[in-house]
């Protein structure tokens, strides 16, 4: 994604990747509100979140909209970071 087209002052046509999202959704345990976040590392998604359940794959970009759509996981933040092509 180009993000020079949304904000002003960065590099035209730098490209950004999405690398991880921070959000909230019920906790499947108890059905309370929890925190978590999807993180790409090597080359798959990856849930974290605290406790002793730590870490979850969730796998290709596919698997994360699906993840987010069963669990009604709330993004509420979204981290980029540039690249070269």
């Amino acid at each position: 994604i180009d993000m020079s087209r949304l904000y002003e002052g960065l590099e035209p046509n730098k490209q950004y990747r999405l690398v991880s999202m921070v959000g909230c959704g019920p906790c499947v345990e108890d059905e309370e509100e929890e925190y978590m976040c999807l993180a790409y590392k090597k080359n798959r998604w990856v849930r974290f979140r605290r406790g002793a359940s730590g870490k979850e794959v969730v796998g290709n970009w596919t698997n994360v909209v699906k993840f987010c759509g069963e669990r009604k996981f709330r993004l509420k933040i979204l981290f980029y970071e540039a690249f070269s092509k």
